[in-house]
């Protein structure tokens, strides 16, 4: 970020240096009134062209970089909901194999004859 706010300062600099020097060059020159005018018009046009290809250049670079950034968020967002289905899936199955396991322990006490309260060990009297 910083760099292109270096890159941004010194393109304007560039740009109203090279002004200063053209408007300095036609007005030191021994021209008439006419020809100076002429090309004081012509550099004008000149500078305002350059300026609109590269404010356009510009454009077309922060359009490409959102562009960039917001495939790069769908793309983190999909992922970040892949994963998360993932999770729910991983928990399900650990939840539905805790329930078969408890309900063939549960079984298998009603098969040998003992119960809950059998297996606890018995409370002391205080």
């Amino acid at each position: 970020m910083a760099t292109e706010t270096r890159r941004s300062g010194f393109m304007l600099g560039v740009l109203i240096g090279g002004a200063v020097g053209a408007v300095s060059s036609l007005l030191l020159a021994p021209k008439t009134g006419a020809r100076m005018r002429e090309d004081l018009s012509n550099r004008y046009r000149s500078a305002m062209d350059k300026t609109r290809e590269w404010a356009s250049a510009a454009t077309d670079k922060t359009k490409d970089m959102a562009n960039r950034v917001a495939n790069r968020a769908s793309d983190l967002m999909d992922q970040a909901e892949e994963g998360k289905q993932q999770m729910r899936d991983t928990m399900h199955t650990a939840k539905d194999a805790m329930q078969d396991r408890t309900r063939d322990m549960e079984g298998d006490r009603l098969d040998s004859g003992t119960s809950r309260e059998a297996d606890r060990p018995a409370s002391r009297p205080n």
